[in-house]
């Protein structure tokens, strides 16, 4: 009986353990549990953070998205080129008559992506000082337009996106910078002249003083060195333009005269002292006669071309990429906005605008004068245009323009 007794205490002994090791077992997982469910790298904390993420990668693609619709539209409303559409703006008085009209720089069209300020002079000392002022032809006095209100409307048309260079030189207007003490002279007028306007570059258009143009032709360092002090005396580094403009003559290859019947190349050496830095050289395709150019119907066999014809321009440039292995991207051609003197090498827009198809998609057409016209290939990365000038060619209802960026654009 005692036993008895003892053995049922036993029992309650070890079914008490028991109950306390199952209590204690349910703790420890329900611990366990919970620590899985709330902890730092618990289920529901890492579904809160999955949630997170997710939420954050949908707001980052929304942005993205947005972003790329914005520039899309943008793209589509700004009708920007890769190609240049450029124009000198002139900075004279025009007489009654005239073949351009007075403009404010705020006037010009905001798909010009480069406007050339023509054009700054040297002074009476004739030692390379550059200057340039809006009212030094009359221009301010006529239209009222003090140099303040010129250094707001150049803030004007950068804020457009659009490039402000100053144009040195132009006809009638001879420089000097032969020697090192006028080159001095130049970097430090050009310099300054920048930082007055907050230019974006210059553009050399020098046709006058043979001296000077033999100089740039036989020892383009003297030129070329002066050039890069100034950009970087600017501080722009690679956002400095650069332009080269001169006549077809002008640009034939200093190795290779063959392509000249005389030694008038005076830009070619220069272009090639600065091509690392330089934006495009612009090809004056009128004030000038017939010349060599190249098309693959007459194989690699020169013909001559002749202006005013919608095959001039690209026989000309094929021949330069081909023969003198200049890169397309550095040339620009530039059409005069006028026929008011009858000149045979007036081309009219519509033809311009057929001339850039041709050279840039390698399209056949009807020569004006050779028969049927192929470039030699097309070349889709060719520079653009530039027009002579933005006054002409607004007098003329931006004829020129007008169709250049149509056909950019479209």
């Amino acid at each position: 009986m005692r036993q008895n007794k003892i053995l049922k205490k036993e029992e309650k002994g070890i079914t008490l353990i028991a109950l306390v090791i199952t209590i204690i077992v349910l703790l420890i997982l329900a611990g366990v549990s919970i620590a899985m469910l709330t902890g730092e790298n618990g289920i529901l904390t890492q579904a809160k953070n999955a949630k997170k993420e997710t939420e954050r990668a949908a707001e980052e693609e929304e942005r993205i998205l947005d972003e790329m619709s914005k520039t899309i539209e943008d793209n589509i409303s700004n009708k920007k080129t890769s190609k240049y559409i450029a124009g000198y703006w002139e900075v004279w008085k025009h007489e009654e008559g005239a073949t351009g009209i007075d403009m404010k720089l705020s006037d010009v069209p905001e798909g010009y992506d480069i406007v050339m300020l023509g054009f700054a002079k040297e002074d009476e000392s004739g030692e390379g000082t550059i200057t340039f002022s809006v009212n030094q032809d009359s221009l301010g006095d006529a239209l009222n337009y003090t140099e303040e209100n010129f250094k707001e409307d150049i803030q004007k048309v950068k804020a457009r996106g659009q490039k402000i260079v100053l144009s040195i030189g132009g006809a009638g207007n001879p420089i000097h910078i032969t020697n090192s003490s006028q080159a001095n002279n130049f970097v430090s007028s050009v310099t300054n002249l920048i930082e007055i306007y907050d230019l974006d570059g210059i553009d050399i258009d020098i046709e006058e003083n043979t001296e000077t143009l033999e100089t740039m032709r036989d020892n383009p360092k003297i030129l070329g060195d002066a050039i890069r002090q100034i950009r970087t005396n600017s501080g722009l580094g690679d956002d400095f333009v650069l332009t080269l403009c001169g006549s077809t003559e002008s640009f034939y290859s200093a190795e290779n005269p063959k392509n000249s019947s005389n030694d008038l190349y005076y830009y070619s050496p220069l272009a090639k002292e600065l091509n690392d830095i330089l934006t495009f050289s612009s090809i004056m395709l009128y004030s000038t006669g017939s010349e060599w150019g190249i098309y693959k119907e007459n194989g690699d066999t020169r013909i001559e071309v002749f202006p005013g014809t919608v095959e001039f321009g690209p026989a000309f440039v094929s021949r330069i990429v081909e023969e003198d292995g200049v890169d397309p991207s550095k040339l620009t051609l530039c059409y005069k906005a006028t026929n008011v003197d009858n000149e045979e090498c007036y081309l009219n827009p519509t033809k311009i605008a057929e001339s850039l198809e041709v050279l840039i998609e390698g399209k056949t057409i009807t020569g004006d004068r050779v028969g049927p016209f192929t470039p030699p290939q097309a070349y889709p990365n060719f520079g653009g245009v530039v027009i002579w000038s933005i006054n002409i060619d607004a007098k003329n209802s931006n004829a020129i323009y007008n169709s250049v960026n149509n056909y950019l654009n479209n």
